[in-house]
């Protein structure tokens, strides 16, 4: 292993990261450690808050990190429960179908029941409905489903 790289075992895959992915403007680097952790705030609060995604900005922010920061990159990517999401959107580049089932069911209930009991101005509701609507044909026909291996 050079200088260059470094290399991390995390999980069940290996990992590389070269230093020659940073920015070589430390203002650059600087910046995305800021967007990295700022989509990683994001990131935890759409763990509690229906109908904000997690993964999408976890995957950001690991792409922040691997241009700002080796260390935090290799910190996220090996955390116990924000690093899984993350390395299984690299390694597949999809999502199993199961998963893609529960992001649509929880953008229609959460928008559903948002536009039924919180809002009371038909007007926003309208809206509410229709970006869900969007949100699920985005989810449902342009994120990649993962064919699952028949037992």
């Amino acid at each position: 292993m050079t200088k260059h790289a470094e290399q991390h075992d995390v999980g069940d895959q290996d990992l590389t990261h070269s230093d020659r992915l940073l920015a070589q403007s430390r203002t650059t680097r600087w910046l995305l450690i800021v967007l990295g952790t700022l989509c990683v705030i994001v990131g935890l609060i759409g763990i509690v808050v229906p109908g904000l995604p997690t993964t999408i900005f976890l995957i950001m922010a690991a792409a922040c990190y691997a241009r700002g920061s080796t260390r935090l990159h290799h910190w996220l990517l090996s955390h116990r429960l924000l690093g899984p999401p993350i390395r299984d959107w690299y390694k597949h580049r999809s999502l199993p179908i199961r998963i893609k089932l529960i992001i649509i069911l929880c953008i229609a209930v959460s928008s559903g029941l948002c536009a039924l009991f919180i809002i009371d101005n038909l007007p926003i509701q309208l809206v509410v409905i229709a970006v869900a609507l969007i949100g699920i044909w985005y989810v449902g026909i342009f994120v990649p489903t993962r064919k699952t291996p028949k037992s």
